[in-house]
């Protein structure tokens, strides 16, 4: 690699990286081509806080939001949002989804 910064990926420490795609808050993101992990320079990665995943399960589960609405409202990804509602129906018996 020709950029000092990128030369080492995070995870496996491979010379072997390239830019992968932009991310407005962070900036550069960054592909290994041998462990295939992507990261960032500072490793941070996209993360929800708990009351957003709240909010957005209740939506669902509780307020009988079409999936449609809530994906479109919340812009996250329907795999996202089976996976939290699964996680919340096996605590809770009031589910309007099961």
């Amino acid at each position: 690699m020709t950029d000092s910064i990128i030369s080492d990926c995070l995870f496996c420490f491979s010379n072997r990286t390239k830019k992968h795609w932009v991310l407005k808050k962070w900036g550069q993101r960054y592909k290994c081509n041998e462990c295939f992990h992507t990261y960032t320079l500072w490793g941070i990665r996209w993360t929800y806080d708990d009351a957003f995943k709240k909010r957005v399960v209740e939506n669902y589960c509780h307020k009988n939001q079409k999936v449609v609405e809530i994906l479109n409202h919340y812009w996250i990804s329907s795999r996202t949002l089976i996976k939290r509602s699964k996680e919340h129906q096996t605590n809770c018996g009031m589910c309007l989804h099961t």
